[in-house]
């Protein structure tokens, strides 16, 4: 690069710097959860006037979650959906969550094995962005 020093074609600037903050967020990793990260059938195993019904419903795309115990909850603290029980975060802290999207299950897609524990004909999934941190 010294070589391109004085060249009327070039601009030479020193490196920014970055303080200890700025480095924390560049190892942060935003990840949207596929169906096989969800555990799927949550709102599916609880009757359709449950409260967690309506609280999914209310959920618009970017609204904030919080995951507690790999349970996601929405801004007032109620219950909308779980992670499955094969993702790990492998010690990763969860910074943020907010719904990406919900997708819509009935029981007709429900495998076989799974249609005793179904207790509402129609349901609603919510699938969540996260921002990670890697752990302590």
């Amino acid at each position: 690069m010294e070589g391109f020093r004085g060249e009327p074609s070039t601009l030479w600037r020193e490196a920014a710097s970055c303080d200890a903050a700025a480095l924390g967020h560049l190892k942060q990793r935003h990840v949207r959860l596929t169906l096989e990260q969800i555990d799927i059938g949550f709102a599916g195993r609880r009757p359709a006037g449950d409260a967690v019904h309506a609280a999914i419903a209310a959920l618009q795309p970017g609204a904030p979650l919080s995951l507690v115990d790999r349970q996601l909850l929405d801004a007032r603290g109620c219950p909308v959906g779980r992670l499955a029980g094969g993702f790990d975060l492998k010690g990763d802290q969860v910074l943020e969550a907010r719904v990406a999207g919900i997708v819509v299950r009935d029981r007709d897609v429900t495998p076989p094995s799974y249609r005793d524990t179904v207790r509402c004909d129609r349901w609603e999934v919510v699938v969540p962005d996260l921002v990670i941190a890697p752990g302590r």
